[in-house]
Protein backbone atom coordinates (compact mmCIF):
# COMPACT_ATOMS: atom_id res chain seq x y z
CA UNK A 1 0.00 0.00 0.00
CA UNK A 2 1.51 3.60 -1.01
CA UNK A 3 2.92 5.80 1.63
CA UNK A 4 0.04 9.18 2.49
CA UNK A 5 3.33 10.69 2.24
CA UNK A 6 3.80 10.13 -1.22
CA UNK A 7 1.07 11.87 -2.53
CA UNK A 8 -0.93 8.74 -4.06
CA UNK A 9 -3.69 9.61 -2.12
CA UNK A 10 -4.22 12.57 -4.24
CA UNK A 11 -6.01 10.98 -7.08
CA UNK A 12 -8.83 9.24 -5.20
CA UNK A 13 -9.41 12.89 -2.88
CA UNK A 14 -9.37 14.51 -6.97
CA UNK A 15 -12.15 11.75 -8.01
CA UNK A 16 -14.34 11.88 -5.06
CA UNK A 17 -14.70 15.82 -5.34
CA UNK A 18 -14.73 15.72 -9.17
CA UNK A 19 -17.76 12.89 -8.93
CA UNK A 20 -19.74 15.70 -6.13
CA UNK A 21 -19.33 18.49 -8.61
CA UNK A 22 -20.39 16.30 -11.16
CA UNK A 23 -23.19 15.25 -9.54
CA UNK A 24 -24.53 17.95 -8.00
CA UNK A 25 -24.22 19.91 -11.32
CA UNK A 26 -25.15 17.31 -13.98
CA UNK A 27 -22.22 17.96 -16.31
CA UNK A 28 -19.90 15.88 -17.44
CA UNK A 29 -16.74 14.35 -15.83
CA UNK A 30 -13.41 14.34 -17.36
CA UNK A 31 -10.50 11.95 -15.93
CA UNK A 32 -7.13 12.32 -16.39
CA UNK A 33 -5.69 8.32 -17.38
CA UNK A 34 -2.16 7.87 -17.22
CA UNK A 35 -0.72 4.68 -18.76
CA UNK A 36 2.70 3.36 -17.35
CA UNK A 37 5.20 3.65 -19.86
CA UNK A 38 6.48 0.43 -18.65
CA UNK A 39 2.91 -1.20 -18.62
CA UNK A 40 0.62 0.24 -20.77
CA UNK A 41 -2.42 -2.09 -20.11
CA UNK A 42 -2.62 -0.38 -16.15
CA UNK A 43 -4.88 1.87 -16.18
CA UNK A 44 -7.19 3.92 -13.46
CA UNK A 45 -9.96 4.13 -16.05
CA UNK A 46 -12.42 0.82 -15.45
CA UNK A 47 -12.16 2.18 -11.55
CA UNK A 48 -12.84 5.87 -12.18
CA UNK A 49 -15.75 4.64 -14.78
CA UNK A 50 -17.22 2.40 -11.39
CA UNK A 51 -16.81 4.78 -9.00
CA UNK A 52 -18.65 7.25 -11.22
CA UNK A 53 -21.57 4.29 -11.95
CA UNK A 54 -21.61 4.22 -7.89
CA UNK A 55 -21.88 7.61 -7.64
CA UNK A 56 -24.79 7.20 -10.25
CA UNK A 57 -23.30 9.07 -13.00
CA UNK A 58 -23.47 7.14 -16.12
CA UNK A 59 -20.84 5.93 -18.52
CA UNK A 60 -21.95 8.52 -21.34
CA UNK A 61 -20.93 11.37 -18.62
CA UNK A 62 -17.48 10.49 -17.89
CA UNK A 63 -15.05 11.65 -20.41
CA UNK A 64 -11.45 11.34 -20.50
CA UNK A 65 -8.02 12.97 -21.58
CA UNK A 66 -5.14 10.22 -21.82
CA UNK A 67 -1.58 9.98 -22.36
CA UNK A 68 -0.96 13.00 -19.81
CA UNK A 69 2.53 13.42 -18.23
CA UNK A 70 2.06 16.93 -16.64
CA UNK A 71 -0.09 19.65 -15.61
CA UNK A 72 0.40 21.17 -18.93
CA UNK A 73 -0.28 18.37 -20.87
CA UNK A 74 -3.49 17.77 -18.99
CA UNK A 75 -4.75 21.44 -19.82
CA UNK A 76 -4.02 21.50 -23.23
CA UNK A 77 -6.05 18.16 -24.11
CA UNK A 78 -8.85 19.47 -22.10
CA UNK A 79 -9.15 22.56 -23.82
CA UNK A 80 -9.20 20.71 -26.63
CA UNK A 81 -12.11 18.63 -25.63
CA UNK A 82 -13.84 21.71 -24.34
CA UNK A 83 -13.65 23.22 -27.69
CA UNK A 84 -14.66 20.33 -29.04
CA UNK A 85 -17.65 19.89 -26.71
CA UNK A 86 -18.97 23.67 -26.71
CA UNK A 87 -17.60 24.08 -23.47
CA UNK A 88 -16.99 27.32 -21.68
CA UNK A 89 -15.68 26.83 -19.04
CA UNK A 90 -15.00 23.97 -16.48
CA UNK A 91 -14.60 22.88 -12.79
CA UNK A 92 -10.81 22.32 -12.53
CA UNK A 93 -10.74 19.47 -9.12
CA UNK A 94 -7.27 19.46 -8.03
CA UNK A 95 -5.20 19.56 -4.70
CA UNK A 96 -5.23 22.45 -2.71
CA UNK A 97 -1.58 23.01 -3.25
CA UNK A 98 -0.84 22.57 -7.01
CA UNK A 99 -4.85 24.88 -7.58
CA UNK A 100 -3.02 28.03 -8.55
CA UNK A 101 -0.48 26.69 -11.17
CA UNK A 102 -3.09 24.13 -12.26
CA UNK A 103 -5.93 26.80 -12.87
CA UNK A 104 -3.30 29.29 -14.37
CA UNK A 105 -2.02 26.61 -16.24
CA UNK A 106 -5.26 25.68 -18.05
CA UNK A 107 -6.08 29.70 -18.46
CA UNK A 108 -3.31 29.97 -20.43
CA UNK A 109 -4.13 26.98 -22.43
CA UNK A 110 -7.17 29.05 -23.49
CA UNK A 111 -10.23 27.52 -20.92
CA UNK A 112 -11.76 29.42 -18.67
CA UNK A 113 -11.67 27.73 -14.79
CA UNK A 114 -13.60 27.63 -11.70
CA UNK A 115 -11.31 26.52 -9.25
CA UNK A 116 -12.34 23.50 -7.23
CA UNK A 117 -9.77 22.44 -4.31
CA UNK A 118 -10.23 18.58 -3.23
CA UNK A 119 -10.82 17.75 0.36
CA UNK A 120 -6.88 16.82 1.59
CA UNK A 121 -6.60 13.83 3.42
CA UNK A 122 -2.22 14.41 3.58
CA UNK A 123 -2.11 17.57 4.88
CA UNK A 124 -4.88 18.96 7.83
CA UNK A 125 -5.10 22.78 6.14
CA UNK A 126 -8.07 24.32 7.99
CA UNK A 127 -9.25 24.83 12.26
CA UNK A 128 -7.47 24.15 15.40
CA UNK A 129 -5.19 21.07 13.72
CA UNK A 130 -3.80 22.81 10.74
CA UNK A 131 -0.26 22.04 9.84
CA UNK A 132 0.12 20.18 13.58
CA UNK A 133 3.16 18.79 14.47
CA UNK A 134 6.32 18.05 12.76
CA UNK A 135 5.59 15.85 9.87
CA UNK A 136 2.48 17.79 8.74
CA UNK A 137 4.44 20.84 8.71
CA UNK A 138 7.69 18.86 6.58
CA UNK A 139 4.97 17.70 3.97
CA UNK A 140 3.33 21.36 3.87
CA UNK A 141 6.91 22.86 3.59
CA UNK A 142 7.51 20.49 0.49
CA UNK A 143 4.63 20.59 -1.62
CA UNK A 144 5.19 24.09 -1.30
CA UNK A 145 9.00 24.38 -1.87
CA UNK A 146 7.40 21.52 -5.63
CA UNK A 147 4.81 24.34 -6.46
CA UNK A 148 6.94 26.90 -6.14
CA UNK A 149 9.71 25.37 -8.16
CA UNK A 150 6.84 24.39 -10.49
CA UNK A 151 5.36 27.43 -10.72
CA UNK A 152 8.34 29.00 -11.76
CA UNK A 153 9.70 26.40 -14.54
CA UNK A 154 6.22 26.71 -16.28
CA UNK A 155 6.40 30.68 -15.75
CA UNK A 156 10.08 30.31 -18.18
CA UNK A 157 8.77 27.85 -20.47
CA UNK A 158 5.44 30.33 -21.22
CA UNK A 159 2.72 28.05 -19.43
CA UNK A 160 1.30 30.28 -16.73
Amino acid sequence: MPSRRSGSWQGPERLLTGLAVARRTGRPLVVSVVWPPRRPEVTSLADQRALAALAGIGPDRVLHVSDVHATRDEAVKVAALARTRGWGRVALVTSPTHARRACATFERAGLPVTCVPAESRDLVLEGPRALAGTEQRATAFAQWLYETVGWWVYRARGWV
